[in-house]
């Protein structure tokens, strides 16, 4: 009878931990879901900010920053 009771609810913690990530893999893929991230100030050791966008502005802002850095990286590169 234990056993029974036993097997029972692990089936049924199995059930809600699928149900919880498949919840979490979703989520984790919506573009408008809001991400924070805390940041140092330059010029000071202790000082952050912290700045909340959605996961498409965060994602919009590396690529940015990655096209910025290879067009840096490229104009002293002179074709021959």
């Amino acid at each position: 009878m234990k056993l029974v009771i036993l097997l029972g609810f692990a089936a049924i913690v199995a059930t809600q931990s699928a149900a919880a990530a498949n919840t979490a893999s979703k989520s984790a893929r919506d573009p408008n879901r809001m991400v924070c991230r805390t940041e140092q100030v330059v010029g000071s050791r202790l000082a952050k900010v912290k700045r909340c966008m959605t996961a498409a502005e965060w994602a919009e802002i590396k690529r940015l920053d990655r096209q910025a850095l290879e067009k840096s990286q490229n104009r002293g590169q002179r074709a021959e």
